[in-house]
């Protein structure tokens, strides 16, 4: 972050385009910390819990779209939420992918409440 070069093309570009872009080091911050999530944690007990790794891995992601395009920061709580939608279809998409891999992005309690509901109104 300090724009040093590393060496690595993917690293370095980040970094250039982060200082002309004025990405906010708190972005970067959470979404590194999530990319570390996807390493070290395999589930996720709460929404809560969940919510914090939705910031770092699609969140922040929709708010680093909307820097580079110009937006208005008006539109970045949209930014945001396009994000973490596009992270709830990656999930649902790849849930039978990630269960092998032994990864619950759901929080299981919020699974069983959904299915107890689905179960007992026949839907």
């Amino acid at each position: 972050m300090s724009g040093e070069r590393t060496g690595d093309i993917v690293v370095d570009s980040f970094s250039e385009l982060s200082a002309r872009k004025s990405f906010r080091r708190e972005w970067t911050d959470a979404f590194l910390k999530s990319m570390e999530m996807d390493i070290t944690v395999s589930d996720y007990g709460t929404m809560k819990d969940l919510d914090e790794y939705l910031f770092g891995s699609s969140e922040v992601v929709g708010l680093f779209m909307a820097r580079i395009m110009g937006l208005d920061e008006d539109s970045y709580p949209y930014a945001r939420y396009l994000g973490r939608a596009m992270q709830y279809v990656n999930f649902i998409r790849d849930i039978s992918e990630d269960l092998q891999l032994g990864r619950l992005y759901f929080p299981g309690r919020n699974l069983k409440d959904l299915t107890l509901k689905a179960w007992s109104t026949g839907r």
